[in-house]
């Protein structure tokens, strides 16, 4: 892929962050509004992540046999109806949920295909730095994503189903956009007899990458509960969405600008400086998480703006680097099938984590946020240990 086009899909994939983000400042509003139960999003975003968890697989290791290109446009198209779903045919709690499990398989394609692609293109040398600028285009348009729809509802005073209409025209441009400007990256006719070799299939991953998953799953847990939990912690304390809005979007710029000064001194560390880099990362992460969280409310945003946004600058390099782990045991002719594993684990992650959010989170209260600092803890250990594992197989 040339230069230019490599450009073009990573705004492309600026884009697409922008619009699945739409509608996170005002989804605990709207669910509110249906009359529903606290717990009931969490719930909501299980179902989805479990939609996730049959559609990641699925489309990896089809597009590693027939191409990527169309099956993100196809999931891209397939998120925009569920979205229209979700948001307009909500009488009957139970299509709610059929909408939001349909969300979830159609949106498995673009997320774990846009990974797939740029490894695709990515040689040895640039893979860290390309995976660092696509993590970085992810941070940069969620923060554009939580601005605009805040600043939608809170100073444009957009209704509710008008932010979802907004978001599925802005989702369908982009799906148009990458079908124009994007092309497949052709494989060579190597690669793609060893997609279809059944050396190369899940099998025989080696068991070292399950554990590997395993730790990522554990990390994505802490990630999640932290992640979505604040969104409802701001909310249930008395801030509107356009201060969850203006805090993502700032926090977000400052992740992804000290994600792009920091390539050129990641593209020098060492495999085994990176290592030690992504288990640091780890480490601090759950210390500013429980530094953040012993604030009392009424300080919550100044410990927002300071520790907390360290925190999510660690977990935007944190991301790159696992990647690059996992990529140590695949290659072209099973790119697809990796990343689509990668996703369905990371979606496994994002179901247990809002389940165990519906069980222990309660308006108001910080304990959830402890909760995922310890399991976070929990991943430094495993990703501990599965370095030591993977020192003596190496020897």
């Amino acid at each position: 892929m040339s230069k230019k086009r490599i450009v073009i899909f990573f705004i492309i994939y600026f884009l697409f962050a922008i619009s699945v983000n739409l509608v996170h400042p005002i989804t605990v509003k709207y669910v509110n509004s249906l009359n529903l139960p606290d717990a009931y999003f969490g719930f909501l975003f299980s179902l989805m992540s479990l939609g996730q968890v049959v559609g990641a697989m699925f489309f990896g290791f089809l597009s590693d046999k027939i191409g990527r290109k169309w099956l993100i446009v196809i999931g891209l198209i397939g998120y925009c109806l569920s979205q229209l779903g979700f948001g307009f045919l909500n009488e009957n709690s139970f299509i709610i949920l059929i909408f939001r499990f349909l969300a979830g398989v159609s949106i498995a394609a673009p997320t774990t295909l846009f990974v797939s692609m740029c490894l695709d293109f990515s040689d040895k040398e640039q893979k860290v730095k390309l995976l660092t600028i696509l993590s970085s285009c992810y941070i940069l348009g969620t923060s554009f994503g939580y601005e605009i729809g805040g600043f939608l509802y809170d100073y444009l005073n957009f209704k509710i189903p008008s932010i979802f209409i907004f978001q599925i025209i802005f989702t369908f441009i982009t799906a148009l956009l990458f079908a124009i400007f994007i092309k497949d990256i052709k494989k060579n006719q190597e690669a793609v007899l060893k997609s279809n070799n059944k050396e190369n299939s899940i099998k025989n991953i080696k068991p070292i990458v399950y554990f590997l998953l395993f730790n990522l799953m554990v990390l994505t847990i802490s990630q999640i509960l932290i992640n979505k939990y604040l969104d409802t912690y701001i909310i249930h304390i008395g801030y509107n969405p356009s201060t969850l809005g203006h805090y993502v979007f700032i926090s977000g710029i400052v992740s992804a600008i000290s994600n792009i000064l920091l390539i050129p001194f990641i593209k020098k560390i060492k495999n085994k400086m990176l290592s030690i880099c992504l288990l640091s990362f780890i480490l601090l992460s759950s210390i500013l998480t429980i530094l953040t969280f012993t604030s009392k409310q009424e300080n919550i945003l100044y410990f927002l703006f300071s520790t907390h946004i360290i925190y999510i600058v660690l977990k935007g390099l944190i991301t790159p680097l696992e990647q690059n782990e996992l990529s140590l045991y695949s290659n072209q002719s099973n790119n697809g099938k990796v990343t689509g594993i990668r996703q369905t684990i990371l979606s496994i992650g994002n179901v247990l984590g809002p389940l165990i959010g519906s069980a222990c989170y309660t308006k108001g209260s910080p304990i959830i946020f402890f909760i995922a600092a310890s399991i976070n803890l929990l991943s430094f250990l495993l990703y501990i240990i599965y370095f030591i594992l993977k020192r003596n197989h190496q020897a």
